[in-house]
């Protein structure tokens, strides 16, 4: 990984009239490089610059109007000791930046039926690509008993 050397480049070492040194010039070639590929110390590249959405939990996500499409990624699991237990994982859209909400897409879904004698556990995980287009712009993320992820970008086919 190439190293970053913000020293190099600071404001006290780059002056008016001053020449450039060999470490400056690596430095200049260099840290674009070591921020691309995240080395320790350098700046990090946020996802928006990117065009980028990233989310690690349950909630909603707004301000999505430069994403094309979301990659949803969910896992469930149930555990019954006596009746019926339904976990979910789900989405659903908003064209208007989560005032209102269409119909909700399962991601993964499981159930458990089990007695206090005989527990059951059951688990699923399930993807789904949203296509969020131009009049798409937030998402809202639902579990019970599980996780949810959404990975979402600009320019992607399906």
């Amino acid at each position: 990984m190439t190293t970053y050397d913000a020293t190099a480049v600071s404001n006290a070492a780059i002056a008016h009239k001053k020449g450039m040194t060999l470490q400056q010039g690596r430095a200049l070639r260099d840290n674009p490089i070591a921020m691309a590929e995240g080395s320790s110390g350098a700046p990090k590249i946020v996802s928006e610059a990117l065009d980028l959405f990233v989310a690690d939990a349950a909630g909603t996500y707004t301000g999505l109007g430069r994403v094309d499409k979301v990659m949803v990624m969910g896992a469930v699991s149930a555990t019954s000791s006596g009746g019926t237990v339904t976990r979910t994982a789900s989405y659903e859209l908003s064209t208007d930046g989560g005032s209102t909400w269409g119909s909700s897409v399962t991601v993964a879904s499981v159930s458990a039926t089990g007695t206090s004698e005989s527990p059951v556990t059951n688990t699923a995980t399930g993807f789904k690509l949203a296509s969020l287009g131009s009049s798409h712009d937030a998402i809202r993320l639902s579990v019970s008993g599980g996780t949810i992820a959404a990975l979402g970008v600009s320019g992607v086919s399906p």
